[in-house]
């Protein structure tokens, strides 16, 4: 929300008279850095789910002769619901970078806006179900847990895999409530910059 605000009271702060070029250049190094933040969040996103993925591949390959379709089942849904998060989270960086700061202001901020009007839709319908399916997933390989492993180390996987799943739903709505007010700070000026015209 703060984002928008400075970009707006840079935007306002120029001369009437004659623009002055280094504001309207303050506005978009602003912009630019921003924009590279935004793309370096969604990079490490894909990077974190990614080797998420190599790890859990590496352990069904090493297991799965050992277990049976639960297992598999499991695993898999582990697995592709977070391929599918990392598909979402690459589609989210191409159609970022696509946004350009070289527009006007207020095309921008409709590009913006548009942008994450669709992001939140993806927090509220497609991130759930994914992280639903993950717990699933999860909970089909406890039983097989139970069986392969020590009870210490059963009991260090449960903690530890469920304390992962509490964490990551806490930054998960974190992140969402972040997103939602940035989204709400975009419709209100672009509102009022439609009431301006």
């Amino acid at each position: 929300m703060n984002q928008i605000d400075e970009l707006q009271q840079l935007w306002q702060d120029q001369p009437a008279a004659k623009p002055a070029a280094n504001a309207m250049a303050r506005i978009m190094q602003k912009a630019a850095q921003q924009q590279r933040a935004v793309r370096l969040r969604h990079i490490s996103t894909m990077i974190i789910l990614g080797v998420t993925i190599a790890v859990l591949l590496w352990f069904f390959l090493r297991y799965a002769g050992n277990a049976g379709t639960t297992f598999t089942t499991g695993m898999f849904m582990m697995m592709g619901s977070l391929l599918v998060r990392v598909l979402t989270e690459y589609i989210s960086f191409r159609r970022f970078q696509r946004l350009s700061v070289l527009h006007q202001l207020k095309s921008f901020q409709q590009e913006l806006l548009h942008f994450y009007q669709w992001r939140f839709r993806i927090h509220t319908i497609a991130t759930p179900v994914l992280y639903g399916l993950y717990i699933i997933g999860f909970v089909l390989l406890l039983p097989v847990f139970y069986q392969q492993f020590s009870r210490g180390f059963f009991a260090y996987i449960l903690v530890s895999g469920f304390g992962f799943l509490a964490v990551f739903a806490w930054r998960l709505r974190k992140e969402m409530q972040q997103e939602l007010k940035l989204l709400t700070a975009l419709r209100q000026s672009v509102r009022s910059m439609d009431d301006a015209d």
